[in-house]
């Protein structure tokens, strides 16, 4: 437990500079270009965020939790592993060229993004570098190296942008969207570089050992487990990316804008969450790959305490600090304190909930997590759509909260009856897992 407790110090350290640095980002794009440009910015990056799901399937997520269970040493020789890993690379390579190209051209040559067109050419062109870090952050991650997986777009893009920023003030550039995207462009293909960088040891070792048997690729069997991942996925990110989608075309750049921030802080209430999950990801799935379920209760009791402890503060913080939080973007953004309120309370729930999804996705129950989220998301697509006519921002929060009480209420009653794991902090009181789980 010492031992876990240093990791996770550590990865705390390295988490906390990477939100500073992310926090400042958001803080200096939305001061020097204003919400208008931010706004057609954050609207464009969702696009190419929810797209880059459906363009690696959650190929990378499968990659990520296979390799956690046989280990670095063992890939090459693992046939599986093998066939897996080359489809996956050929895959995604070929659909992200494609997706940027056809993205570009469709936005081009039609009007369909409206005002967001132009900043939606220039994301689209830059998605394969963003499918490519994507990756390369999952497999460092399943090599059980979450640092390393955070130094991309956690820490090299945002510190990038921020230092961007600055040289355009000092040279006096015009803080316009083409500045911006400029700024955008450079900061990604620095990042992807950077995770390339790190990988540098890694990935030759990951290539087939000469001899190993290649069995036949169950292509079904595995694009199902992969979209089943990307639904996954999805449900971490639907708050920031479908709402600012949205809003974005039933409102306004503006308030596009207001709900990236809103969210963005949102998060902040789950800081240590997400470092929890980046150290425990490859644990959990090395454990179920053991079927060591008494394992698996354990580490999911050690992150539902983590959960509840990180949370209670930073989420009291926020909801009592709404209005000065948001100020902070400026006064135009002072607004979504109520919308902030809102998100906040979402992710909270999600954490009194517990790792249910994380559970269900790491222990072959991806297609009931799956489920869950076309639920949710199905519920907050229809409330968004009349919600934020009435409400702008608020109605975005309100639509984001009911679908995390879906998702992660739904979530713990199937994590307990599918796997027989509790997730939430009441687990103390139960009697020691058996070590049998429905299939």
């Amino acid at each position: 437990m010492k031992s876990l407790a240093r990791r996770l110090a550590g990865l705390l350290g390295l988490r906390v500079f990477s939100l500073a640095i992310v926090f400042l980002q958001t803080i200096a794009l939305t001061r020097f270009f204003g919400p208008e440009v931010f706004g057609q910015f954050s609207f464009a990056v969702s696009v190419a965020t929810i797209a880059m799901l459906a363009i690696t399937m959650g190929l990378d997520q499968v990659l990520m939790r296979d390799l956690a269970r046989v280990g670095r040493e063992r890939a090459a020789q693992v046939g599986s592993w093998v066939v897996t890993y080359l489809f996956a690379q050929r895959f995604t390579l070929i659909l992200s060229l494609l997706s940027a190209l056809m993205g570009t051209l469709l936005f081009a040559v039609t009007d369909l993004g409206g005002v967001y067109t132009p900043a939606l050419i220039w994301v689209f062109a830059l998605v394969p570098f963003m499918v490519g870090r994507k990756f390369i952050e999952s497999l460092l991650l399943g090599d059980h190296r979450p640092g390393a997986s955070l130094m991309g777009s956690q820490m090299a893009q945002p510190l990038a942008m921020v230092l961007g920023v600055g040289i355009f003030m000092a040279l006096g550039w015009a803080a316009e969207l083409g500045t911006l995207l400029t700024l955008f462009s450079v900061a990604t293909i620095l990042s992807t570089l950077t995770v390339f960088w790190l990988a540098r040891g890694l990935l030759p070792q990951l290539m087939p050992a000469p001899g190993v048997v290649r069995p036949e690729l169950d292509h079904y069997r595995l694009m199902q487990s992969g979209w089943s991942f990307a639904l996954i996925t999805l449900g971490f990110v639907i708050g920031q990316h479908i709402d600012v989608l949205l809003i974005g075309i039933f409102g306004s750049p503006s308030e596009a804008a207001v709900v990236r921030i809103a969210t963005r802080l949102a998060e902040m209430a789950g800081l240590v969450r997400a470092i929890a999950i980046l150290q425990f990801k490859p644990r959990l799935a090395a454990a179920y790959g053991r079927r060591d379920m008494a394992t698996v209760q354990r580490q999911a009791r050690q992150l539902a305490t983590i959960f509840m402890g990180s949370g209670l503060l930073m989420t009291a913080g926020l909801l009592l600090f709404a209005e000065q939080a948001m100020s902070v973007f400026g006064e135009e953004f002072a607004i979504g304190a109520w919308p902030l309120r809102f998100y906040v309370l979402g992710v909270f729930f999600t954490m009194i909930c517990g790792p249910c999804s994380i559970i269900m996705t790491l222990c072959d129950q991806e297609r009931t997590a799956s489920r869950i989220l076309w639920v949710a998301l199905g519920t907050q697509i229809a409330l968004d759509v009349v919600l934020i006519p009435l409400y702008g921002p608020l109605g975005c929060a309100i639509a984001n909260f009911v679908s995390m009480l879906i998702l992660g209420g739904a979530g713990l009653i199937l994590t307990r009856t599918r796997l027989g794991i509790d997730t939430t902090i009441f687990s103390y009181f139960r009697t020691p897992h058996s070590g049998e789980h429905r299939s």
